[in-house]
């Protein structure tokens, strides 16, 4: 009391927590602040009020509790077995709460049935990946593929290449083909429809015009008749080119005749494709099959 008194020197002060100090030990010591102002050269013990110098660590502190308050420490010792005692019992309770269950480790290794849909899933985005980028069926045999099959999902049991080739992929061509049948029906009947609704609004143009188109095509032909022969050596295209003002019509008629030349780009890459998919692993694949890959490849989405 009394070293607290001549500290204080009869000015108002209170006691308050280092907010600064990691160590436990402060635990058993505060420091005094006074009119609005923490000092920091000393430091409170809570126990017997005693200041303890502070020389830029915590020595002092560490050693005044085993000199004046040894039996505290006994207490505190034992507090903190029973503390890490229950802890560590409270540790075990969460472990044992999320470790899994035998049911749950059984249900984690029960395999895929072959209809339900997550096996189907997998098994269709396969048979895309084969089709798409012309992979050989022994690939769903080969050993690193399969690993990496029971490391994506262990409950997935991979179909065989035979299952593959005969069932999985004419399915898809099945399913494609009657998709490709409904979307070019729709369209047909759109078109017709059209057609229909269209030949009612020009009908009477038609009929009111007919005469006129006959008139206009016996007038090309008679100035086609009255043209000059080409000679021998001349290009017929650049001849029909020069009178092409002269008869229109019967130009359009000479360009279905003289066959314009035109690109093999869209069969070339049919081709190109049956390359691709008939190979040194693939070239046992009968014709037909061969056909619905080639289908698959171009019309799969």
């Amino acid at each position: 009391y009394r070293s607290l008194k001549m500290l204080g020197n009869e000015k108002e002060s209170t006691l308050v927590k280092n907010d600064k100090a990691k160590a436990a030990i402060w635990d058993n010591f505060r420091l005094k602040k006074e009119n609005g102002k923490v000092l920091h050269n000393f430091a409170i013990c809570v126990h017997c009020n005693k200041p303890v110098k502070l020389a830029g660590g915590i020595s002092n502190l560490s050693s005044h509790m085993p000199r004046h308050h040894g039996h505290l420490r006994a207490e505190q010792a034992v507090q903190g077995s029973s503390v890490s005692s229950k802890t560590s019992s409270e540790m075990e309770k969460r472990v044992k709460s999320t470790q899994p269950t035998l049911s749950l480790l059984m249900g984690c290794q029960t395999k895929y049935g072959s209809k339900s849909p997550r096996a189907l899933s997998i098994t269709n985005q396969i048979a895309r990946l084969i089709i798409k980028d012309l992979r050989p069926y022994s690939m769903v045999e080969g050993l690193e593929f399969v690993k990496l099959i029971k490391l994506l999902d262990p409950r997935y049991s991979i179909p065989r290449r035979k299952q593959f080739a005969e069932d999985i992929i004419p399915h898809l061509y099945q399913e494609e083909r009657t998709k490709l049948q409904l979307l070019l029906k729709s369209k047909l009947k759109k078109d017709n429809l059209a057609a229909l609704f269209s030949d009612v609004y020009v009908v009477s143009y038609t009929e009111s015009t007919e005469k006129t188109r006959h008139q206009k095509v016996n007038e090309n032909v008679e100035v086609y008749k009255s043209l000059a022969p080409i000679q021998f050596d001349y290009d017929p295209l650049l001849w029909w080119k020069v009178h092409e003002n002269k008869c229109p019509l019967i130009v359009r008629l000479a360009r279905s005749i003289l066959c314009i030349l035109a690109t093999s780009v869209a069969s070339e890459r049919v081709f190109s494709t049956a390359g691709d998919i008939v190979t040194a692993q693939r070239a046992s694949l009968k014709p037909s099959h061969v056909d619905k890959l080639i289908f698959l490849k171009k019309n799969m989405k």
